[in-house]
């Protein structure tokens, strides 16, 4: 079984997509309308609880081989347990089934945002929990196991890097990179936003030409640098057009991907003094983590704007923020920590005159 997702911004849109299709059938779900306009307008209930989410809508697809087929009843418990597995049990969801290829599969729309709470569904790692949840349903109905497009073109993890998944729970930077390049290019993006998109997550990325006048691109995240032929052959310059259909045009992208370049190194400085700060001091928990590492940057000379760079590139709770919340709420964040900061440093620096003048 081979499944896919992508993340949007209108219900009616993929809905009319899905509904209109010859073929399409309305399997199941947890809502009450059956058209494209009732189904939008119930899902508004849920957008209403969290209007800062610009991309509400989940779409999943799961598909089987061309000579594997299921029924309705046994596709309706699959898409329930995926989408349960998958964070979305107390979220609005509607599922349907298409007849117009030659290989049984069905869609599923949800909204990423809570009934019960109007918080955000967490994706992190959500490709790697859709193939953990496949590979079961492949078992539980005993179908085959059918590896995706896009892994059959990736390095698969050595046996040390899954046993390190198995110990640990933590995938090895390799495998992190390959899954966040994948949800990046889920959008059919250009060049110059892949790196962007990249860079916004932490990930240092180099364009460089070889000596055969080729791209080459290189990858750096928790300083590990990994060239793209490490990742797969779908992560090099040609092999991102190739296979992910990223979209480069020289004369469009060149000098904005040079200009990325120039932010990226500025950013590696930024990145480097986290890692060097974080290690100094040591927090009970992630916020107290910010506070102290901009603190102690602050104090060494770094001026207010560059202790919130520092934030936004070093800081993993920044980049949490900004996956589960929004670019917003992470600058939000942002600004009130380096507020905090200055603030105690001012109330720091008047207690000591104060005090000095005590002393006289």
């Amino acid at each position: 079984m081979i499944g896919k997702q992508v993340k949007g911004t209108s219900f009616r849109e993929v809905l009319n997509y899905l509904h209109d299709k010859e073929g399409a059938q309305l399997l199941g779900g947890n809502m009450v309308g059956e058209t494209p306009r009732e189904l939008a307008a119930e899902f508004r209930v849920s957008r209403q609880l969290n209007l800062r989410l610009k991309k509400v809508v989940y779409h999943a697809s799961l598909s089987l081989p061309k000579t594997e087929h299921l029924n309705d009843v046994e596709w309706r418990a699959i898409a329930t347990t995926y989408l349960q597995g998958m964070g979305f049990g107390e979220n609005q969801y509607v599922i349907y089934r298409h007849t117009d290829q030659d290989h049984d599969h069905i869609h599923m729309v949800a909204s990423r945002i809570r009934l019960t709470d109007g918080k955000t569904v967490k994706d992190s790692w959500d490709y790697r929990r859709s193939e953990v949840l496949i590979r079961k349903l492949e078992q539980e109905y005993q179908l085959e196991a059918v590896a995706p497009s896009w892994e059959q073109d990736r390095r698969a993890p050595t046996t040390g890097e899954r046993r390190q998944l198995e110990r640990t729970g933590k995938a090895s930077v390799r495998v992190q990179l390959q899954m966040l390049i994948d949800g990046v290019v889920q959008q059919k993006a250009t060049m110059p936003q892949v790196i962007d998109l990249l860079q916004r997550q932490g990930i240092e990325v180099k364009v460089y030409s070889t000596h055969k006048g080729i791209r080459g691109m290189s990858y750096q995240q928790d300083g590990v640098a990994l060239s793209g032929t490490q990742l797969g052959k779908a992560y090099t310059f040609p092999g991102l057009q190739r296979y992910r259909g990223v979209s480069y045009c020289p004369e469009r992208d060149d000098e904005l991907i040079g200009v990325l370049m120039e932010r990226g190194i500025k950013q590696e400085r930024y990145q480097q003094m986290w890692q060097r700060y974080s290690r100094e001091v040591t927090a009970r928990n992630r916020v107290k983590l910010d506070l102290r590492v901009g603190q102690q940057a602050l104090a060494d000379g770094y001026s207010a704007k560059e202790v919130g760079r520092m934030l936004v590139v070093g800081s993993p709770y920044v980049r949490e923020i900004e996956q589960s919340q929004g670019k917003d709420k992470a600058r939000q964040y942002v600004n009130q920590t380096v507020r905090a900061i200055a603030q105690g440093e001012q109330a720091q620096r008047s207690s000591k005159r104060q005090k000095l003048q005590l002393e006289r």
